[in-house]
């Protein structure tokens, strides 16, 4: 990773980092995914994942997600408040459509408003919005997640 860009406010110092190339970006999602997803599944899941986007299979690319997550081991996401934040599907999601070379963009701005995650394929562009669905009160520890 390089420093893009260091800024001095109210005492404290705040870097942007960013990735010099495609490579390297591909290396760090790669080792976050070894993190995340147990290694016998990730090539299977990439694979998924990626020709489902390719074909314009929305039902099958929402397949993949979801074996995404069910492939990270509970305690990563349990007995913490992380599940609760729209940034952990999105952070996770961002990591593995990297991992795959799509060239996407993340909080893309434009006059009509802001997206949560954009990604372009060969003849279709797909826009993802975050929304983290929890029930309170059922079941502590546990929140229902609905992914869209």
């Amino acid at each position: 990773m390089t420093i893009r860009d260091v800024s001095l406010e109210e005492g404290m110092t705040e870097y942007t980092l960013g990735f010099p190339n495609l490579e390297v970006s591909t290396a760090f999602t790669n080792s976050l995914l070894d993190t995340l997803a147990p290694s016998e599944s990730k090539f299977t899941l990439r694979k998924d994942l990626a020709r489902a986007l390719r074909l314009g299979e929305v039902e099958q690319f929402k397949a993949a997600i979801h074996a995404l997550f069910a492939a990270i081991p509970c305690h990563n996401y349990t007995n913490n408040e992380i599940a609760r934040y729209e940034g952990f599907y999105a952070s996770v999601i961002f990591a593995w459509l990297s991992s795959i070379g799509i060239p996407l963009i993340v909080e893309d701005c434009t006059d009509k408003g802001r997206t949560d995650m954009s990604l372009e394929m060969d003849d279709t562009i797909y826009l993802i919005e975050f929304k983290v669905d929890i029930k309170i009160n059922e079941r502590p520890g546990f929140p229902e997640r609905s992914l869209f």
